[in-house]
């Protein structure tokens, strides 16, 4: 196809309305990196580099993916540090005895349930663009489903019935499973703006939180 030579001779600058998303171009426009029309900081250096016979790399990040990408980070590692606290918590074993036990669970459980929560809502509209970028977000979108129902039924559970020892005692068990979170991530990322700290293991195909 047309952008299969462009891309061998260097000629390639890969780029897609805003209107698009990155995953729905098709092949071969949809497995090399490319950038929104808006992104015209991008569009320009790249002309340049081609022009000069430097074609920019297919695996570089734009300015606006790093700050997705870091957005990503934040939340993911704000998510695993309080999930560790979250299953310390829920596996005590003298819950029993402390009255501000059910209040002190919810709390963890909400910490760990926001940057999830933030995460799943904000990520199908964040600007990243490159090929392997959106294939981590499909991975992490399906990595942290499970844990953020689970969790967010539990904490609605905690808030309305949290003064019930039953409910208290339900709670743990699900919580204690769900702040084990593993990131199925079989993609890894090439760039330097796509490494995220502890939450991503690219050697074992998934991360545990």
């Amino acid at each position: 196809s047309e952008a299969d030579h462009a891309l061998k001779q260097g000629k390639l600058v890969n780029a897609h309305h805003i209107d698009i998303a990155p995953h729905d171009l098709p092949k071969p426009f949809g497995q090399i990196h490319a950038v929104p029309l808006t992104d015209t900081e991008r569009i320009v250096k790249a002309v340049n580099l081609v022009k000069c016979g430097r074609p920019p790399s297919p695996t570089a990040a734009s300015s606006i993916e790093v700050i997705a990408t870091k957005f990503i980070t934040d939340a993911l590692e704000d998510a695993r540090i309080n999930a560790k606290e979250l299953s310390k918590l829920a596996d005590r074993d003298d819950w029993e005895v402390d009255n501000g036990y059910s209040k002190t669970l919810l709390k963890a459980a909400e910490q760990v349930e926001t940057p999830l929560r933030l995460l799943n809502d904000k990520m199908p509209f964040t600007d990243i663009t490159s090929y392997r970028g959106r294939r981590l977000v499909e991975q992490l979108e399906i990595g942290i489903a499970y844990p953020l129902r689970q969790i967010g039924k539990e904490v609605r559970w905690l808030r309305d019935h949290g003064n019930k020892r039953s409910v208290v005692a339900g709670a743990r068990g699900d919580l204690s499973a769900a702040a084990l979170l593993r990131i199925p991530v079989k993609t890894t990322m090439r760039s330097d703006a796509w490494r995220p700290l502890d939450p991503v293991d690219d050697d074992q195909g998934g991360a545990r939180l």
